[in-house]
């Protein structure tokens, strides 16, 4: 009886242990992804901008993501 309850608590631990795991891999990616879209940000030349020129190359390079998401649903 003790060995059952041993082997479910090693289980359970390791479990808990992929968990948290995964959990922190998560959030460091998704800081990684908001470091980038920071770094993308302060590079941004919004001078390129103009609401007279809806130009999809000149606004793709300050917003590359939303230029792939428009391009993704045009096709």
């Amino acid at each position: 009886m003790k060995k059952n309850i041993l082997r479910l608590g090693i289980v359970v631990l390791v479990l808990l242990i992929a968990g948290v795991l995964w959990l922190n891999n998560d959030i460091n990616q998704k800081k990684e992804d908001e470091a980038n879209k920071n770094a993308i940000a302060a590079n941004a030349d919004f001078s390129l901008l103009s609401d007279d020129d809806p130009n999809f190359e000149k606004w793709g390079k300050v917003f590359p993501e939303q230029l792939k998401m428009y391009l993704t649903v045009e096709k």
